[in-house]
């Protein structure tokens, strides 16, 4: 099952002025900003060829829900490499059984794009995750990590 929401995945076009509102203006902590990002495994895991962004990690007042800004430098989305159009991205989900899931989806026709890729977290614990995309476009991403500590 995959009934817990982890985080919230906010596409950006602007780092700075999206930390200035989560940080100073709506109260998140930032956890984690990762100025570069990408590679093979995550390029696998979201669907996305090429694909290279930075990201910043963020969480509510209260370890409320997390938020990932996330805005990409190359092979994002919109497949030019450095558009300013970021498409819909989604939702992060914690998952309890990553493989059970990832079979039943696949057999109930919602193909995942990756087989469940491992990976740090941004806590720096390890985690496992895969994407679907809805049939509307939007990217879901499936997460299982033992000991979360953000969520």
């Amino acid at each position: 099952m995959a009934n817990r929401l982890h985080h919230v995945i906010v596409p950006v076009t602007d780092m700075e002025r999206s930390l200035h509102l989560f940080e100073d203006l709506l109260g998140f902590t930032l956890i984690v900003r990762l100025p570069k990002v990408g590679g093979k495994t995550m390029s696998k895991a979201l669907g996305i060829p090429g694909m290279e962004a930075e990201m910043a990690y963020l969480q509510a007042p209260g370890r409320g829900t997390a938020v990932e800004l996330i805005r990409f430098l190359d092979g994002g989305p919109a497949g030019d490499g450095k558009s300013d159009r970021v498409g819909p991205f989604g939702l992060s989900l914690s998952a309890e059984d990553l493989d059970g899931l990832h079979e039943r989806l696949n057999r109930e026709g919602w193909p995942p794009l990756s087989e469940p890729v491992r990976m740090p977290g941004p806590d720096g614990n390890p985690l496992r995750l895969f994407c679907i995309r809805t049939e509307e476009g939007l990217t879901l991403e499936l997460v299982e990590q033992k000991n979360e500590g953000l969520s």
